[in-house]
């Protein structure tokens, strides 16, 4: 009998809580839909009590319990830690680092791949916020999780002072592969080397999230960030029932 070509062993993790049992049918249909051959799925819920891991577990997901720290970013990080050392301890291939309302096309993970790259991500969007945009009424307009160098001047600057700009939807739509400063952890393809050298953290001194701090150190270990514009998958932030602005950071 001819022995099957052995592919990557990936594991797709990520962080959850009660706030999001809002996509938690949509997100456990899209995941189990997905046609890679070899793959797993493990859910960190940081919620205050284990009543969500009880529903996670009844859709037949794996989840284990992380800590419910006062900040939500604390908490975040914490859950993406403990699953990067589950990728690594268990020896997976790739982690594929997959929010809860964002749901990927059944070929995600075939699409990441062919691109041979360490650290990839697929293409989704999400509302403008008080941060990067404070000009701008927060969720008046629609754009990728994926940035640039505001300027080339911004290279001789250190990673974490350099200013980033959002790609446009045009900008998206040109090729198929973008070479991205940084990208959201919303769907994002990491090889075994890159994650042993990068732990999920934030800046304390910064409102940025954890995604940026990634997207530095990426940088810093000279892995290129790449977008396929192809993969494109469905953020279901319009029908968040919570506003991220008023959660404590």
């Amino acid at each position: 009998m001819m022995q099957k070509e052995k592919v990557p062993k990936i594991l797709i993790g990520t962080p959850t809580c009660y706030l999001y049992e809002y996509c938690l049918k949509e997100f456990a249909v899209s995941v189990k839909q997905l046609t890679y051959p070899d793959y797993d799925i493990l859910l960190a819920d940081n919620s205050p009590d284990e009543s969500y891991l009880k529903k996670l577990k009844a859709l037949g997901l794996s989840a284990i319990k992380t800590p419910h720290h006062p900040k939500a970013r604390d908490r975040i990080v914490a859950a993406r830690n403990a699953l990067r050392q589950h990728a690594l301890s268990h020896e997976y291939d790739y982690f594929l680092s997959l929010e809860q309302d964002v749901l990927p096309p059944k070929d995600l993970i075939e699409k990441l791949l062919s691109h041979k790259q360490k650290i990839v991500s697929g293409l989704y969007y999400n509302l403008n916020n008080q941060y990067e945009f404070p000009q701008l009424k927060p969720g008046t307009i629609q754009l990728p999780l994926a940035y640039k160098l505001f300027s080339k001047q911004e290279e001789s600057k250190p990673a974490k002072e350099q200013l980033l700009r959002r790609l446009t939807k045009e900008e998206v739509g040109e090729k198929k592969r973008l070479l991205l400063r940084m990208s959201g952890l919303g769907c994002l393809l990491i090889h075994k080397e890159a994650l042993k050298k990068i732990e999920f953290g934030y800046y304390p001194d910064s409102l940025a999230s954890d995604d940026r701090c990634f997207s530095d150190k990426a940088l810093e270990h000279k892995f290129p960030i790449v977008l396929d514009t192809s993969a494109i998958c469905k953020h279901l932030f319009q029908k968040r029932p919570f506003d991220w602005s008023t959660i404590e950071k």
